[in-house]
């Protein structure tokens, strides 16, 4: 009777740690998703800055289900007029992840 127990606890915690790997997994890979989306945003936001300097925002760039929103402000008190403070952030239907440059 003791050792059923004993095999009924083990099996108990080895079920709830494989479940909680899994969604450590799905994290680790949804959080990534969500920045390398940024960072993609980011590179098009430096494409677009060294076509126009007046390219200042993108709001809800969809790509799929997965969509990128950018921001793009002067820096103040920069002594360098073409310079941009640009915040990209990624979303997926589970996660956010941010690029800044």
């Amino acid at each position: 009777m003791l050792v059923m127990a004993v095999l009924l606890l083990a099996g108990t915690t080895f079920l709830t740690i494989s479940s909680t790997e899994n969604a450590i997994a799905l994290n680790e890979r949804v959080s990534a998703q969500a920045f390398l989306l940024a960072e993609a945003g980011l590179h098009k936001a430096i494409a677009q800055l060294n076509a126009s300097s007046s390219y200042s925002e993108e709001t809800n760039t969809s790509l799929g289900s997965r969509s990128f929103t950018t921001t793009v402000t002067t820096v103040a008190g920069c002594t360098f007029t073409s310079a941009r403070d640009v915040v990209v952030t990624g979303s997926v239907p589970v996660a956010r992840g941010q690029a800044q440059v």
